[in-house]
This record gives structure tokens, sequence and C-alpha cells, in this order.
């Protein structure tokens, strides 16, 4: 602008979620807290008030990894010689988005399905499965896996496979496990930090 007194403006700048902008030069702008944005934005990340007519900013893109806490609820119900199981996953995905997730599931157990928001396919992997979503997940996410496993009965005693592992591949998981008795007591749960 030619003529021009004083130039005054703003400058907001957002980025897909995963991506961290930060400053890494500036010429003729003064850097603002996101909160002071004249205009409410969500996931503004980097906000500049413009102080003269020469204006510049430089911008350091850096691509945050992906990190999963996951809490878990295995159920089992039994019958006469299979188990049947199903694992609800309550994931919380931050930084990156992720588009697959790796469930660690033992061999033994069979017609292993699936159920999610976004979820495509799902293929088998060595100690487990790879699941693959429509689009990028990030933010809170459920997945429940079904399952089950037969075993041998015999006597007073039945030996079955009912063993909690780190299913999906979080950074951080919990896990319950809950067996209905048949004693009328309720269930017997495992908790595993």
């Amino acid at each position: 602008p030619e003529n021009v007194k004083s130039l005054r403006g703003y400058i907001g700048v957002k980025a897909e979620p995963g991506i961290r902008l930060s400053s890494d030069s500036l010429a003729s702008v003064t850097e603002l807290a996101t909160a002071f944005f004249p205009r409410r934005e969500p996931e503004l990340q980097q906000a500049y008030r413009i102080k003269g007519e020469n204006w510049q900013v430089s911008l350091a893109v850096d691509r945050l990894p992906a990190s999963i806490r996951a809490e878990i609820l295995h159920h089992f119900s039994i019958g006469e010689g299979v188990v049947y199981g199903s694992s609800l996953m309550n994931v919380q995905v931050s930084g990156a988005p992720i588009s697959e997730l790796r469930v660690n599931i033992p061999e033994r157990y069979g017609n292993v399905e699936f159920t999610g928001r976004d979820v495509r396919n799902w293929e088998v992997r060595p100690g487990g499965f790879q699941v693959y979503f429509h689009s990028p997940v990030s933010g809170p996410y459920t997945l429940l896996a079904t399952y089950d496993a037969s075993f041998e009965h015999g006597g007073n005693h039945s030996r079955f496979p009912v063993r909690t592992r780190r299913w999906p591949s979080p950074s951080k998981d919990t896990s319950w496990s809950r067996v209905p008795t048949s004693s009328g007591s309720g269930t017997s749960a495992y908790r595993r930090p």
C-alpha cells in the first residue's frame, strides 16, 4: 500500500493435527498468545500482530509422534467347550493421527472381528492383527474386538485360555478381564495396570 501512515493487522496460523508450528524468524510483527487473537479460531497454533509494512514471518514445522493410551475391558463367557470373548478398547490418540492400529491377540483365538468407526479392514500379522481405518483417527476412539477359542473340558476341572496381554499397541494401557461365574456372586475380575 502506498501513502499509508501505519499498517496494522493480525496473522493467525493453523496446522493439521500432528503438526507443530513454531516461530523461526520474525520481522515487523509481534508474537501474541493465541487467546488474544481477535477472532476465535479453533486449533490456532501461532498468532502475530503486524507492526509495519515490510512484515515477515518464517515458521518451523515439526511432525509430532502419535501417543496412544488405552483402557481395555476383556469380557469372557464360557460355553460347552468354547470361550467367547470380547475386548472393548477405549483409545486416546494424541499428537499425530493414526491410520492403523496394531492389536496383539493370541493365535489360539479364532473368528476375530473388529467393529468401530471407520474400520476399513484388518489383516493377520505375527502375534496379532493390523487394523486399518478409512481416515486417520485422532482423539478418543472406541474399538471392539470379538473372538472365541475352544478348550478341552473333563471331570471337575477345565482349562481355557483366558489371559490378558497388551492388546493394542499403545504407549500406555490399562486392562480389566471379566469372567461371569455361575455361583450368582457376580464376576471374577483381574486388573492389569
